[in-house]
């Protein structure tokens, strides 16, 4: 993509009004303060304007809870993750807690895990991207000086982009081991406040131009329904990873994961995380279709509603809801704590309560606008399916 003057002034203004995390604009440039140099502009989708000098973005940086880390010694290696942005309330992505894949790479896989977000204080301006870049560059060398045998790096959304705009350098995978992007995105969503958002089709284009010059080994995940992701990036990720004779391994729409988020569900952990680590260990250009097959004893392993009648799974009627609770993991991410009686709904969203009215519509139980079927399976666990085939879990709260 190249621009005018008036056009990065005009994208520059846009997107900062959009309120959104935006483009990588300095990426032709060089990253003087690391050893590594940016391949041809061209490649690039870099703005044909040449920024002030970048400097270092310090990232925010954090152990997530329940992660036990054992240093370099003991750990198989480190894997720095680079959570996604919310560029309107910078605190509400204080992340204290860490996707499931990725804390089971650490409790059952041995890996340490290092988290990291953009900085509250820091105002996101036209460097951003390029000096959050560099400043991973210089933790990846800290990392390594540390001992550590190998040094990951992953991310999702914003922080799938950065890892992106690190690893395309010249020279990036005699520092990086390996990449693990999960549902990159910088350009927000096709519709943002209400109007057409034209800056959109950026999270494929600017993206496919971008992994163009990586020669880094690379497992990405895409899911589907993931509302900033215009599509087809599965298929154009391996082809330019093949092209190029870069070890990957694509993850492209699992059955049963959906939304910007569905990463966030407990089962992709338990199907997909024995794939993960195999990757990271030993790249190599592989198939991950899931690690373990589905299950009639574990709800662990159900992902897709065929997979639950499958396993003997049995139906749910409204009524057998009354007087239960439950904590509720949704496909986007969220956790709710939903209390049934009669027909209706208690559902406690962060510190929000509110109610609603629950009916029956034929097999499929409908309140909050959906419809769905719910299932408790062999081992008593439940979950639920809705109309598009997007997955929810069900812990029953004692």
């Amino acid at each position: 993509m190249r621009l005018p003057k008036f056009g990065l002034v005009l994208l520059l203004a846009t997107l900062s009004a959009f309120g959104q995390a935006f483009a990588e604009t300095g990426s032709g440039e060089a990253i003087k303060a690391h050893p590594i140099n940016s391949r041809s502009k061209g490649e690039s989708g870099a703005v044909a304007v040449r920024q002030r000098p970048v400097t270092p973005i310090k990232l925010t940086e954090y152990v997530p809870l329940k992660v036990k880390n054992k240093g370099p010694a003991e750990a198989k290696g480190v894997i720095y993750f680079i959570n996604g942005l919310d560029s309107y309330n910078r605190t509400r992505d204080d992340y204290l807690a860490t996707y499931p894949y990725v804390y089971g790479l650490n409790t059952h896989s041995g890996w340490d895990v290092i988290a990291a977000k953009f900085p509250n204080a820091e105002p996101y301006s036209l460097n951003s991207i390029p000096g959050s870049a560099m400043y991973l560059m210089q933790r990846v060398d800290e990392l390594r000086a540390q001992g550590y045998k190998k040094v990951i790096v992953a991310g999702q959304s914003w922080g799938a982009w950065i890892t992106v705009a690190a690893a395309k350098q010249d020279g990036a995978e005699k520092h990086i081991d390996a990449l693990l992007l999960t549902a990159p995105a910088n350009y927000g969503t096709s519709v943002w406040q209400g109007k057409p958002n034209s800056y959109f089709i950026l999270n494929k284009t600017e993206y496919e131009a971008n992994i163009k010059t990586i020669r880094v080994p690379t497992a990405a995940i895409f899911f589907k329904n993931d509302e900033f992701d215009p599509g087809g990036r599965g298929p154009v990720t391996r082809n330019t990873f093949a092209a190029n004779h870069v070890a990957a391994m694509i993850i492209d729409q699992p059955p049963g994961f959906t939304g910007h988020g569905g990463g966030w569900m407990p089962q992709f952990d338990y199907i997909y995380g024995g794939c993960l680590d195999k990757f990271l260990m030993q790249p190599r250009t592989m198939q991950c279709d899931r690690s373990v097959p589905a299950s009639k004893t574990d709800s662990r392993s159900v992902a897709t509603e065929q997979d639950a009648l499958d396993g003997g799974a049995r139906l749910i009627s409204l009524s057998e809801l009354n007087n239960k609770t439950f904590i509720v993991t949704g496909a986007y991410g969220q956790v709710t704590v939903e209390q049934y009686s009669s027909s209706m709904a208690t559902v406690t969203a962060d510190d929000s309560i509110f109610h609603e009215e629950m009916r029956d519509d034929g097999d499929r139980i409908c309140f909050l606008k959906t419809c769905g079927r719910i299932y408790q399976l062999k081992d008593g666990g439940f979950v639920s399916f809705g109309s598009d085939g997007h997955l929810t879990r069900m812990v029953e709260a004692d």
